[in-house]
């Protein structure tokens, strides 16, 4: 089958396009084998290739890739929720989604709707963590007054509109993505013009924000955020810099929230959320750039450095 390889860690030179990789011909008995359409690609996905991922990278040779969407092809012998043929997106961290086929816990998979595309699908994957989000928010969602997402640009997933609860009265997303708009937000900030954080400041604080790139943002978001607001984490590339005292002044709360940790109760929440998102029209995934498989060293770098200024989130397509 078709796959990117690393075989050893380093830049994105080495990832290294195979059009005859052997293929996995054993499944467990609730795992599911399927021939994927569309991959995501995440900037965790850099981290491992280079060898520099917290806790531990996988051990080469591997197939890099967490998330994407494709057919059921096989199913193991005690599966019930899927069917060969039947169209899913998935989210698992098992043989890599940079592949012709993959192999997924059953419950790391989920019904993918007629009405989204297998792209749309792969940009659903590695933001599944929402729901957490939600759920622990809950409280205080209800009270804020001012919310804030921020998002880098490769992805775009995540429905701004569906963060806050109704009675909040407006919803601010700190993007460099003015499709945002057509996504929920009621505003879209660029946080990378001269000039933003200056918008963001005039009105009331900030009652909660969620942090997609804490290494760049966190010391901002506590500059921004409220007495008693809450923010949380749920994505960082580097270590971030912090005046503690911004925390102790405003006793405000930092959290985070990490995919690795949920409990198989979790993801089912996630699968159920997503899949009412999808029902109602309201999961509607900004796609960016797509590379071809044998192209995956390209968008690495794009994913990084945005060169190309992609406006979604990154695919691969398997099917090149």
């Amino acid at each position: 089958m078709k796959a990117i390889v690393v075989s050893a860690f380093g830049g994105p030179d080495v990832l290294k396009y195979f059009g005859n990789h052997e293929m996995l011909k054993v499944l467990g008995d609730h795992q599911i084998f399927i021939k994927v359409s569309h991959a995501g690609v995440n900037p965790v996905d850099t981290y491992k290739r280079a060898g520099n991922y917290q806790p531990s990278s996988p051990k080469p040779p591997y197939t890099p890739g967490s998330d994407g969407a494709g057919l059921v092809h096989l199913c193991g012998p005690k599966v019930t929720k899927f069917k060969p043929g039947d169209r899913v997106y998935f989210c698992d961290f098992q043989t890599g989604s940079y592949a012709e086929y993959c192999t997924v816990s059953e419950d790391r998979a989920y019904r993918l709707h007629d009405n989204l595309s297998f792209e749309q699908g792969a940009a659903i994957g590695f933001h599944t963590s929402l729901p957490t989000v939600l759920s622990l928010l809950k409280e205080k969602l209800e009270k804020a007054k001012r919310f804030l997402f921020t998002e880098p640009v490769e992805g775009s997933a995540w429905p701004a509109a569906r963060l806050p609860s109704t009675s909040a009265s407006k919803s601010l997303a700190q993007l460099a993505l003015k499709k945002a708009r057509w996504n929920g937000a009621s505003e879209v900030l660029n946080h990378r013009e001269d000039g933003y954080m200056e918008l963001l400041k005039k009105g009331q604080p900030i009652d909660v924000i969620i942090e997609m790139l804490a290494n760049v943002n966190l010391q901002k978001d506590l500059d921004l955020i409220a007495e008693e607001g809450v923010i949380v984490i749920v994505g960082s590339r580097d270590r971030a810099e912090i005046l503690p005292r911004s925390i102790m002044m405003k006793e405000s709360l930092v959290t985070a929230v990490s995919l690795f940790r949920c409990t198989h109760e979790t993801w089912k929440e996630m699968g159920d959320f997503f899949d009412r998102g999808q029902r109602d029209g309201w999961v509607r995934p900004v796609i960016g750039k797509v590379y071809k498989l044998h192209e995956a060293n390209l968008a690495h770098e794009e994913v990084i450095k945005h060169q190309a200024g992609s406006q979604g989130k990154i695919l691969l397509s398997i099917d090149d």
